[in-house]
């Protein structure tokens, strides 16, 4: 399995809802052969879930492994799975 850091994902209202970006690590780039500044793309039909209905949110900077596949776009993330979470932001902001 290939890994990398979620760039961004925008989450979707329900489970197959949802795209993003990855950001390959060092050792899948070298694997891969790919460009320093290329991004993989991610849709949320690729994301392994525990259960078939149930959601898995992605986080900017959660870590994940995958595969990889090729579309007519360009080289796309498959099986993905959530191997670190992100840390939550924190915000001294109070309301």
């Amino acid at each position: 399995m290939l890994t990398g850091t979620i760039k961004w994902f925008r989450n979707g209202t329900g489970p197959g809802k949802g795209f993003g970006f990855i950001i390959p690590s060092d050792e899948t780039l070298r694997e891969l052969r790919m460009d320093i500044a290329q991004e993989l793309f991610i849709h949320s039909e690729n994301v392994l879930r525990p259960q078939p209905d149930v959601a898995v949110y992605l986080l900017e900077g959660d870590e994940v492994e995958f595969n990889i596949g090729h579309s007519s776009r360009g080289p796309r993330a498959l099986d993905l799975r959530i191997i670190g979470r992100a840390q939550p932001a924190t915000s001294s902001t109070h309301v």
